[in-house]
């Protein structure tokens, strides 16, 4: 391997495509990834250069591997750090989705309410398992996998948004309270309010949503 003399703004792509990982997404602590750490030396418990922080270590290499996203000079996105809740911004779209007027029709819905609106078929809030199940016909799914993921989807998430104690025997998932429906599994893109969150490890994952 090739000294490393200066670490790129992008270190993270550079790292991410260079160290292997486990199946399970951590650092696989092999040969080749020591290696890394030597030829990078301390530099890499100083970076970003410049500020008076580090967002690595090389005693821990998962703060490698996950490096969260640092602002740069001339990033057009103001407040990176800060959760928006009716628009979806980043670095490419600093007032979210403007296609259509889409943000501007939406403004008065969150974030989290905007991404569920595709499975409220005729919009008035409330998600039955059958718009559920059309909803996942649309991607093409078969009718088994579309009434599996129906399933999941209306049993799991019904409950978290009702504005009672007892449970809904349609199943019906309220868009109002979906934002208690977040949980575990999720891709950090919506904190628990339903604004969405600039995902600091995975900067542009909320696309793949």
């Amino acid at each position: 391997m090739a000294p490393v003399t200066n670490l790129p703004d992008s270190l993270s792509d550079t790292l991410r495509h260079t160290i292997s990982t486990s199946s399970s997404g951590d650092v696989a602590v092999s040969p080749s990834t020591r290696e890394l750490y030597n030829e990078l030396d301390k530099k890499i418990n100083s970076y970003p250069p410049g500020r008076p922080y580090n967002v690595a270590i090389d005693t821990a290499p998962v703060t490698i591997e996950r490096m969260p996203y640092i602002p740069s000079e001339g990033d057009k996105l103001i407040d990176p750090g800060t959760a928006r809740a009716s628009i979806a911004a980043d670095n490419q779209h600093t007032h979210g989705t403007t296609d259509g007027g889409w943000a501007g029709i939406r403004k008065m819905e969150t974030v989290v309410q905007q991404h569920c609106s595709y499975f409220d078929q005729d919009g008035h809030g409330i998600i039955y398992p059958q718009d559920t199940l059309i909803a996942c016909r649309k991607w093409g799914w078969g009718i088994f996998l579309s009434a599996l993921a129906t399933f999941i989807i209306n049993v799991n998430l019904s409950y978290p948004t009702q504005s009672g104690w007892l449970p809904d025997p349609f199943f019906r998932i309220y868009i109002n309270n979906v934002h208690k429906a977040k949980h575990g599994s999720d891709s950090m893109s919506f904190d628990n309010e339903g604004r969405f969150v600039r995902n600091v490890r995975h900067p542009g994952k909320y696309k793949n949503l």
